[in-house]
């Protein structure tokens, strides 16, 4: 299984957590200031580690 993307908006970041291969826990991965093109970073993420979904 391919993992799943959490992400969780604010206002100046945006916080990405990232599942284990089971799907089963969430782990911090990274946070992105949310001035500083967020989608390219989220799209960048997704590619790089084989994202199935990505959810808010």
């Amino acid at each position: 299984m391919n993992p799943i993307l959490a992400l969780d908006f604010g206002r100046a970041r945006i916080g990405v957590a990232i599942s284990d291969e089971l799907q089963l826990l969430a782990h911090p991965l990274e946070t992105i200031p949310a001035n500083q093109r967020p989608a390219a970073r989220v799209a960048e993420i997704v590619h790089e580690k084989k994202v199935d979904h990505v959810v808010a």
